[in-house]
């Protein structure tokens, strides 16, 4: 829906795909990176692409859930190039549990 904002999801195709990276919430109003590099991360590797994770609002290396929409590559252990690629792919759920990428 027009101005409402929710965590993204590979598991629920409803929140799908994700637009950017939230960077902060501040009363009524969320500020959101669509691109470029974002340095609020820890233990990213570099060069690795991370794709939407199936714990809403987290990233992954390892894509396991329906969707695997690519998000972003990364810069260093901190830091994400956010490139969400909108063609994203649906896949049969794999049984594996995927590893997150947690906030600073």
């Amino acid at each position: 829906k027009d101005k409402e904002v929710a965590l993204a999801s590979s598991a629920q195709v409803a929140t799908a795909p994700a637009i950017g990276v939230v960077l902060g919430v501040d009363e009524n109003q969320v500020t959101v990176a669509i691109g470029g590099s974002v340095d609020m991360f820890k233990g990213l590797v570099a060069g690795t692409r991370y794709y939407l994770a199936q714990e809403q609002g987290m990233i992954t290396a390892k894509p396991m859930a329906f969707i695997h929409q690519i998000i972003g590559i990364a810069q260093s252990s901190t830091e994400l190039l956010i490139q969400p690629n909108f063609e994203y792919r649906i896949e049969k759920q794999q049984q594996e549990k995927e590893a997150v990428i947690l906030l600073k």
